[in-house]
């Protein structure tokens, strides 16, 4: 496997787009969760004080920091997404897939090559979420750090849902093999789950559409500020890591399609 990865990353290692995705990515964390921070601390606490209201608005403090970045992180994962489908197009337009072949390699190392690399970079995601938070919750409130444990399984949720995400981008890129009609068809898609999403709205009898890839389990919980409003019934919805259980079977069933379909189409 080590060999296989450095292969890869003979690939990609001079490949400018690669670095331009990724720095965009990671920018774009930062950005929101700076972005969401200063909107809580400065303009959200100081319209209050304005009308004599005086909240304590922990939310980008432990513990509460991990729900909220995390949940926010995962609306800038598509340029991660651009990333795969451009990798994995590439293999074909240039016939690096094939050359591999050639060269020695069987279907399984190419995909288990590509798998990787889907965790590496959901993992590098998930460290710059975790780095970012945790400066966040030390910044807004250092005597927060001895919650700094609790909720911290949302990274680990973030982690599969990120990953359910690029695993369907790679099945995309191996199925159509152009980088252009692949995004289009991954802007699409995630389109038609928005718009699921919304249909489950306070309708308990749709709530098996909440089981679509995407939908699982992040984007289904919707952070409110009313949490900490006293006396308020209506709390952000906490979730545990058994709720990850079914975008892991999309995990699997993802790469079993990718694997199969390798198997019978010529590269």
């Amino acid at each position: 496997m080590l060999q296989l990865l450095q292969i890869e990353w003979i690939k990609l290692r001079r490949y400018r787009s690669f670095w331009i995705m990724l720095a965009l990515h990671i920018a774009s964390i930062l950005l929101i969760a700076s972005s969401f921070d200063y909107f809580i601390t400065k303009i959200v606490k100081n319209e209050l004080r304005k009308v004599g209201m005086s909240l304590n608005l922990p939310i980008t403090e432990f513990s509460d920091v991990w729900i909220h970045i995390t949940w926010l992180a995962v609306f800038v994962r598509f340029f991660l997404g651009m990333l795969v489908i451009t990798m994995i197009t590439n293999e074909f337009t240039y016939k690096t897939a094939r050359q591999n072949i050639i060269d020695g390699w069987d279907r399984k190392d190419f995909l288990w090559a590509k798998v990787a690399q889907v965790i590496i970079l959901s993992g590098l995601s998930t460290s710059v979420v975790f780095l970012t938070c945790t400066f966040l919750g030390i910044v807004s409130n250092v005597d927060s750090l001895p919650y700094f444990f609790n909720n911290i399984h949302y990274l680990g949720i973030y982690f599969v849902q990120v990953s359910v995400y690029l695993s369907f981008c790679l099945l995309l890129g191996i199925l159509i093999r152009r980088s252009g009609l692949a995004i289009v068809s991954l802007m699409g898609y995630s389109i038609f789950e928005i718009y699921l999403l919304g249909k489950t709205y306070n309708k308990s009898h749709l709530e098996w559409l909440t089981y679509f890839p995407f939908n699982t389990p992040l984007n289904v919980v919707q952070p409110s500020f009313s949490k900490y409003i006293p006396r308020s019934e209506d709390f952000v919805q906490e979730i545990g890591f058994m709720s990850t259980v079914p975008a892991i079977i999309y995990v699997f069933v993802f790469i079993s399609l990718i694997y199969i379909f390798l198997k019978k189409k010529d590269l």
